[in-house]
């Protein structure tokens, strides 16, 4: 159940496209890292990037501040030099995959 919400919310993330930057608050990339890291000591860690098969091509990006659990989630636009706002919280868990879990995506 939870990953078919899961895969639904980040397919929709990720096919809105150009969409988005019209309808978000949306803002310059390299600036607003710098601002993330210098405001809330948040910085990226985590990028979910989308499939081949989709044309818009957006990516996640989740930044943190791990010793405050601050976090912050944007949606860089492809082909685009913004950042749009997604969601953000003042609180956060990691959690441990179960040991069955086969493990995809590539280490950076």
């Amino acid at each position: 159940m939870i990953k078919g919400v899961l895969a639904v919310l980040f397919v929709f993330l990720f096919t809105i496209g150009t969409a988005i930057a019209q309808e978000r608050q949306c803002f310059p990339f390299d600036p607003f890292e710098k601002r993330l890291f210098k405001q809330y000591g948040e910085k990226k860690v985590w990028l979910g990037f989308p499939s081949e098969e989709q044309k818009e091509g957006n990516t996640i990006i989740l930044y943190e501040n791990i010793e405050t659990k601050s976090w912050t989630m944007m949606i860089h636009v492809s082909g685009s030099n913004l950042l749009c706002f997604v969601a953000t919280g003042e609180n956060s868990m990691h959690i441990t995959p179960e040991k069955d879990t086969p493990k995809k995506g590539k280490q950076l």
